[in-house]
Parts: C-alpha cells; sequence; structure tokens
C-alpha cells in the first residue's frame, strides 16, 4: 500500500488519526507492502467479503449475520470486527436509511474508480462503493469506511466525498455517500458542505502522508 496507490478508505483513516497514531498505522502499513513485495500474491484485502455479504444481504440473496457466522468459522481473524460491522450495518440499513425502508432494490451493482493527484505522482483507487436503484426511482452510491479507528470526522467525510463526486463515477453527485460502517452512520455532501478549497486541502495533507511514509519507510529500512 505504498501511499502514492492507495485506497480512499486508508487515506481517510491516516488523515483522520492524531500524528503518533498515524505513524504507528503507516508503520503497519509499511511491513505489510513490504512482506507482499517479498510475497508477491500473498495476503487480501481483510473487509472484502463482509462487503460483498453486504451487498448480497441488500439484494436478498442471503441474510448478513449467517453469512458472518460462516465467514468467521472459515476465519478466525475476522471474529472480533466482522460482528461489529455486521451491526453498524444493520442499524443503518434497517433504522437510520432516509429513504423508506418499503422501497424494493431493483439493482445492486459495484462502482470503481481512480482520482490522479498529479503533481504528487499519486492515485487514489476507488472500489467496491455499492450502487443501489430502488422501485421507487431511489438511487444512492455507498462507499464504505470500515475503520474501527479513527471515527470518521466531518474534515475527512468532506475530502473523502469531494473525492468521490470528482472521481469520475457516473453516479450525481447527490446520490453519493460514505458510510461509517461500524458506526452505522451514512454521511452525504449536504451533511458536510463544499467550501471550495478541497483540492487544496487534499494536496497539502496528501503531499505531507507521502513525505511521512517515505521517512518512515526509509528508517524502517535502515534498523530493520
Amino acid at each position: 500500500m505504498s501511499v502514492q496507490k492507495i485506497q480512499l478508505g486508508k487515506l481517510l483513516r491516516l488523515m483522520g488519526s492524531a500524528d503518533e497514531k498515524r505513524d504507528r498505522l503507516l508503520k503497519k502499513f509499511i511491513r505489510e507492502d513490504m512482506r507482499r513485495e517479498a510475497n508477491p500474491g500473498s495476503g487480501g484485502d481483510f473487509h472484502v467479503p463482509f462487503w460483498h455479504d453486504a451487498k448480497r444481504h441488500v439484494n436478498g440473496d442471503d441474510y448478513l449475520p449467517i453469512m458472518v457466522a460462516k465467514r468467521i468459522a472459515a476465519s478466525s481473524r475476522r471474529k472480533r470486527l466482522y460482528p461489529e460491522l455486521a451491526n453498524g450495518f444493520l442499524d443503518f440499513w434497517n433504522t437510520k436509511r432516509r429513504w423508506t425502508n418499503k422501497a424494493l432494490i431493483s439493482e445492486v451493482s459495484t462502482v470503481h474508480a481512480n482520482m490522479a493527484i498529479t503533481e504528487l505522482g499519486g492515485i487514489i483507487t476507488v472500489r467496491n462503493m455499492m450502487y443501489l436503484k430502488a422501485d421507487n426511482n431511489t438511487e444512492r452510491a455507498y462507499y464504505p469506511y470500515f475503520s474501527e479507528w479513527p471515527a470518521l470526522k466531518q474534515n475527512e467525510a468532506r475530502l473523502g466525498l469531494w473525492i468521490l463526486a470528482n472521481s469520475g463515477i457516473e453516479v450525481e453527485k447527490s446520490k453519493i455517500r460514505i458510510l461509517d460502517l461500524i458506526r452505522g452512520n451514512s454521511i452525504s455532501i449536504a451533511d458536510v458542505g463544499f467550501y471550495g478549497n478541497e483540492r487544496e486541502q487534499l494536496v497539502k495533507r496528501y503531499r505531507r502522508l507521502i513525505e511521512n511514509y517515505e521517512r518512515i519507510r526509509a528508517e524502517i529500512e535502515l534498523t530493520g
């Protein structure tokens, strides 16, 4: 996960972490990078199976608590966080949605995109957005924020939504949401607003993150 090609969720998590915690996260991610470099093809995204199952639940193909139990049986690594993710998602889906629960889902699909930050040589990847269309003509596109900590704060949510709105995805800006899964919170552009300086703020904070990544990686390579 070189931060010069980074998933949006990880970018928001790192930007939202206090300096000391951010550096600890960077050390963890760098060591994971180095293991993958030494063993290409190893590992996998911890959260992808959960989000796959959440989509199946929304589509009525299966029941999320049962799918989560099966995932945990297959890997004990999921024992603590998968139930928390499921509880947060179901709390949102069953009780917090702002559009009617009576609407029947007519389409569930996946949206991908990239945003290039050319002056930094960076690429921010948007993967596995859940696009929904309901029979009452409601449309939503949810980007999943999986992190246990930090909770998604307003400043990071604003930057994340700006990235999504300008990443080239073919979804109306008013329909885009970031879903802070563990807390069951859906955040829209209307909730946070744009100030007009989002790109400037993104470049400034992303540049600092790249500099910290390179500094910490150099220290690890030097000291082991």
